[in-house]
This record gives C-alpha cells, structure tokens and sequence, in this order.
C-alpha cells in the first residue's frame, strides 16, 4: 500500500489515505514519485468538480517526475534507476496515473529523462506548459501559426521573418516557452 493525497468530496478539503501501488501494464513504467505539478483545474476539481465530479475518490497532479522502479517488458525506452518525467493521464485521468502519490504510473510516449543540470521541480512544468505554448501558437482555433516542421498535410514552413507577435508578461513559463 502506499500514500495518497484524494479528493473524496467536492467542496471539502483533501485528505489523506492508502491505495494500492498500481502495477505497470502494457507499454508503462511504475515509478516512485518525487514531484508533481498541481494546476489550476485541480482546484477547480476539488472545490467544484471540474472534470472530477463523478470520479471520485481522486488524486490530483498530472505532471509527474520520479526515479523509474519497474518497467513493462515492451519499454525498452528506460531502465531502472532512471528519473523521468511526464505527464499523467489527462485525457482520461486515472489514480494510478496522478502525482499526489507515492507511487504512479507513466507511459513512455508521454515521458522524458530528466537531463542533466535540470531538476525534477524545474521539469515537471514542462510537459503542460510546453504544450499549452505550442497549442497556442499552432492550433487552429488559436493564432493557427503553421508548426515549424513539415507534416503529412503541407511540406513547406511558413516564413516566421513575415509574421508578427507581441507576447506580454513573458515572465511566465508558458509565454517563456512560446518565445
């Protein structure tokens, strides 16, 4: 068994219990967690069941780094020992695959080793600050900048010398990242 942080009533305060340590499945590591990223919507989720509501008990936290413990037989992405980094399940949120916990699963396509000079507080903002920028930039419905690499649908790039933005408080992690 290990600790975990839940979520086990909307409006309440969190508290503290046991779960399980989750065994890694297929194309998934286990590992012991020693940071994670809270973000706004986990508040939101606690105090008024954003995304939540009907999945409690819930352990908040998707961006996750940690020191790999086990390995399913198909990753040959990590070995043990190894820190990582990563974002948990946010599409489909999972207690195995959250942060407030001491133990939690991450999947290798979803993951990174923790280069050296970083720390896993520094970069286990990265994964939902990265891709917020680049969402920002390059989706559609956004500024709908064309990616700076070629894709199935359009092989050229666009000539970014031509095109004009004006970032404001680029003291922010995800405005840093969009510069």
């Amino acid at each position: 068994m290990q600790k975990a942080i839940f979520v086990t009533e909307v409006g309440k305060p969190v508290s503290l219990g046991t779960r399980p340590i989750p065994a890694p499945g297929p194309e998934e590591v286990l590992i012991k967690v020693s940071s994670t990223m809270l973000f706004p919507h986990d508040t939101y989720g606690r105090d008024m069941g954003l995304f939540i509501g009907k999945k409690l008990p819930f352990i908040s936290g998707g961006d996750i780094a940690g020191v790999v413990l086990k390995v399913d037989d198909n990753v040959n992405k990590y070995t043990v020992g190894q820190h990582i980094y990563g974002q948990g399940r946010m599409l489909d949120p999972t207690p195995d695959s959250a942060g407030l916990q001491e133990y939690a699963i991450l999947r290798p396509d979803f993951s990174a080793l923790v280069p050296l000079g970083f720390t896993v507080d520094q970069l286990v903002t990265l994964p939902i600050n990265a891709t917020t920028s680049f969402s920002a930039l390059f989706h559609q419905n956004w500024f709908g900048f064309t990616p700076p690499f070629p894709s199935v649908e359009q092989n050229s790039r666009s000539n970014y010398a031509e095109e004009t933005i004006v970032i404001i408080g680029a003291g922010s992690n995800v405005r840093k990242l969009a510069i």
